[in-house]
């Protein structure tokens, strides 16, 4: 079944579950006016339509969200692929272990951290998950941080002004201990 049938078929049992309730409080408040119970087998009916009608739009919101998360990391990570010409040198410097041999300027290192900031601002949306996020992007990051702090000096980088940044490896760091455990 194709994307558009599978999004009409959703919508359908949408509308057919909104008609089900509506059904079934025209029902309920016609036994309550009028007190006659020849209505409760259509209530019992009704609410047991409208009950599956809800699971199978609960199912279908959740596939659309776990569409979009994988269209969004997916588009993340082109992003990150196509920015590495820019954002190769922080790479190289951190892969590499001798630092005198890379020239990594402050806007490579800026570019570099807003990449994880956009991660973060996806992560606090639940667009995104932590444990992919962390098994796809992170490990860079956290390696600048922990083992490479001397390429901040050039953008004069201060926690209080990049907290996204701050709140992406606080996320990551927790990630990390927790896959460690």
């Amino acid at each position: 079944m194709n994307k558009s049938k599978k999004r009409s078929s959703a919508f359908w049992i949408s509308i057919w579950g909104i008609v089900s309730l509506i059904i079934l409080v025209v029902f309920v408040l016609a036994q309550l006016f009028h007190g006659n119970r020849q209505y409760i087998s259509l209530e019992v009916g009704s609410f047991a339509l409208a009950s599956v009608t809800l699971y199978a739009l609960i199912i279908e919101l959740k596939r659309f969200k776990d569409s979009r998360r994988t269209k969004v990391f997916s588009e993340l990570n082109n992003h990150y692929i196509n920015d590495y010409k820019n954002i190769q040198p922080v790479i190289e410097y951190i892969r590499n272990n001798s630092d005198d041999s890379i020239n990594v300027s402050g806007q490579q290192v800026e570019l570099f951290l807003r990449f994880f900031e956009e991660l973060d601002v996806y992560l606090k949306e639940g667009v995104l998950d932590d444990e992919t996020t962390h098994d796809m992007f992170a490990y860079y990051c956290l390696a600048l941080f922990e083992n490479k702090p001397e390429l901040l000096k050039d953008i004069e980088y201060k926690k209080e002004e990049w907290p996204l940044l701050e709140d992406f490896k606080k996320r990551m760091l927790k990630v990390k201990r927790k896959s460690q455990m």
